[in-house]
């Protein structure tokens, strides 16, 4: 069976429809989020890249020159707030949600319910120790995410507001809408909530590229708001061994998303010749409404 991934206007479909069955049958409304939850019925934005990119080490104290040894693949838009009905990419990335013609808020205390990385790249082809290539020990090239608040504060259109809840909504989160995500390929004024460029490989990379390989990998990385894995059990030794951080596998960095945050994903690469080659990259965040 083919994987379907809703929009919002098919969430709020399969919410109406619930919504009439339960009163017939009298069905608690935390039933149907359950429902939804289980089902893992949830909108989501995808934002992907346009063209390919290099992340180069050098010298200089960032790990290398100034704007290469980091480079920003892509910026995701604000989490669970609607896109304007036309969202035109710059020349790096594009965002896109499927098309919504009315919109209500995130659910939950933690709305942000599922992050999936695809991520197509490969280092230099040489350099590091000759018994780790085609392994992720020793590798100096990798991918992190950095989480931001959105760039400008703008207040909700009047044609995705409820009609229901639209006083409520507008006091609720009026002061968390944005309709910009600047993706230009180097650095951004709205400052991260973490240090954007660790020198070296931080145990909550999303992914580093296998050791001396010039064939470009594919990998897909997912982070759930239900990850509860050991960071120094087995859940982080099994991350570490495939090259992604082990802090990322307890679900905090999903858990901690707030409403109107967006997600930098970075590519990076350190000391010279060393080189982080990006063919494409996407990135899917899913929230609960």
């Amino acid at each position: 069976m083919p994987h379907h991934d809703p929009t919002i206007s098919d969430v709020l479909e399969v919410r109406s429809s619930f919504s009439t069955l339960s009163s017939r049958l009298r069905l608690p409304p935390e039933l149907v989020d359950l429902v939804l939850d289980y089902a893992s019925y949830w909108p989501h934005t995808v934002t992907s890249t346009k063209k390919a990119l290099k992340a180069s080490g050098g010298h200089s104290n960032g790990g290398g020159q100034e704007g290469h040894a980091n480079k920003i693949c892509l910026t995701t838009p604000p989490l669970g707030l609607p896109l304007p009905p036309s969202v035109d990419g710059d020349d790096l990335a594009e965002s896109t949600s499927g098309s919504v013609q009315e919109w209500i808020p995130p659910r939950g205390e933690h709305p942000c319910r599922k992050i999936v990385f695809e991520l197509s790249s490969h280092d230099q082809g040489f350099g590091g120790p000759v018994s780790d290539r085609g392994t992720y020990k020793s590798s100096w090239t990798w991918f992190d995410a950095v989480v931001a608040p959105p760039p400008s504060l703008k207040p909700i259109p009047q044609h995705l507001k409820t009609k229901s809840a639209e006083s409520d909504i507008e006091s609720d989160i009026e002061s968390d809408v944005c309709d910009e995500h600047d993706t230009d390929g180097e650095e951004q004024d709205a400052a991260p909530k973490k240090d954007k460029h660790p020198f070296l490989p931080p145990s909550t990379r999303v992914q580093a590229n296998a050791l001396g390989t010039q064939q470009t990998r594919h990998h897909i990385v997912t982070w759930s708001a239900d990850d509860n894995g050991e960071v120094d059990g087995e859940a982080g030794d099994e991350a570490n061994e495939n090259g992604r951080g082990r802090e990322t596998v307890d679900g905090k960095f999903v858990r901690d998303l707030k409403i109107g945050d967006t997600i930098q994903l970075w590519a990076r690469a350190r000391f010279p010749a060393w080189s982080n080659s990006v063919e494409k990259a996407s990135v899917r965040v899913y929230w609960a409404i």
